[in-house]
């Protein structure tokens, strides 16, 4: 087996941290990427979250005012 030069040690040292160095900055980016598909993702849920909850408060409210028109109906007609 033969011993490794200093030399050879520096260059594999060199390549050895250029290719950490691409692969942090290639994770990095992929992290970016998935971070603004999450906030994408929570931005969508909570819309229709939001608009779930709105509508049911629409069908509730709906539903009184029509207990209170059918109330209103039957004081017309016990009136009239």
């Amino acid at each position: 087996m033969q011993a490794v030069s200093d030399e050879d040690l520096k260059v594999i040292g060199e390549l050895t941290q250029t290719a950490v160095e691409a692969l942090l900055m290639h994770l990095g980016d992929r992290k970016s990427i998935l971070t603004e598909y999450f906030e994408r993702w929570k931005t969508y849920t909570d819309t229709g979250r939001e608009f779930r909850t709105q509508w049911q408060q629409f069908v509730t409210d709906a539903r009184q005012v029509s207990v209170t028109l059918r109330g209103l109906c039957s004081l017309v007609v016990l009136v009239a």
